[in-house]
């Protein structure tokens, strides 16, 4: 059996937690690759996006598991991701709300 049929919820949360993490990882990348192609013209001091926005890009990523398993119809599994989900945008608006003031 598999460890998502019989622990759906955990399962979730985890996924929930890794799909970001690995994502932002991904991000970072990407943003640094970028930067240091010297590719950007003008301003290119200066990363296309900074950490908040990063951030924010890698908890949407948790779009992508919630729609598998909601097309899957497993019910838990998606509540575990949406738990993460929200537990890490409130994470998220606590660290960074001082930018919004």
């Amino acid at each position: 059996m598999k460890f998502i049929d019989r622990y759906p919820l955990l399962s979730g949360i985890i996924i929930g937690i890794l799909v970001p993490f690995v994502g932002y990882a991904l991000l970072l990348m990407l943003n640094e690759s970028i930067l240091a192609s010297g590719n950007l013209g003008a301003g290119g001091e200066q990363p296309i996006f900074d950490q908040e926005s990063l951030l924010l890009f890698a908890i949407i990523l948790n779009l992508i598991p919630f729609t598998i398993f909601r097309r899957q119809r497993k019910n838990q599994a998606m509540r575990g991701v949406l738990t993460a989900t929200l537990l890490a945008s409130f994470l998220w608006l606590f660290l960074f709300s001082s930018s919004f003031l």
